[in-house]
C-alpha cells in the first residue's frame, strides 16, 4: 500500500532522504477498527511538509499472536523529521493511544537512505 507514492530518490541519487520507520503490533481483535482508523492516519501525515509519502507492509513473521505492520515514511531531510516530531507527533501518538489502548503498540526508528 502507498500514500502519495514512495520517491526513489536518495543521497546517492538526488538529495537526502530520511525514512521514519514506525513498527506496529496490534491485536487481531482490533483488526478492522485499527486498518480504518490508519487510513486517515496516514493521510493526515503525508501532507505535512517534508513527508513525500508512505509505504505500508505487512510483517508475515510477527512475533506472538499480535499483527504487525511497518509503515516507512519518507521524509526529504532530518529538519523535517524534527519538524514533525516536535509539532505533530506527540498529539498523533496519543490519537492512537486513545483509540487502541493497550491493544496496540508502536516502535520506532530513522534511517538515512545511502
Amino acid at each position: 500500500m502507498f500514500y502519495r507514492g514512495l520517491s526513489c530518490a536518495s543521497g546517492k541519487f538526488g538529495f537526502p532522504v530520511i525514512i521514519y520507520e514506525v513498527n506496529v503490533e496490534y491485536n487481531p481483535k482490533i483488526e478492522a477498527a485499527y486498518r480504518a482508523w490508519l487510513k486517515p492516519h496516514i493521510a493526515e501525515i503525508v501532507v505535512i511538509d517534508g513527508f513525500m509519502g508512505c509505504k505500508v507492509e505487512e510483517v508475515l513473521n510477527p512475533t506472538g499472536d499480535w499483527k504487525s505492520l511497518c509503515l516507512r515514511y519518507e521524509l526529504r531531510d532530518r529538519d523535517a523529521l524534527d519538524q514533525y516530531l516536535e509539532g505533530h507527533a506527540p498529539r498523533l501518538r496519543k490519537d492512537a493511544v486513545d483509540h487502541f489502548g493497550e491493544d496496540f503498540k508502536a516502535s520506532r526508528r530513522v534511517l538515512r537512505v545511502l
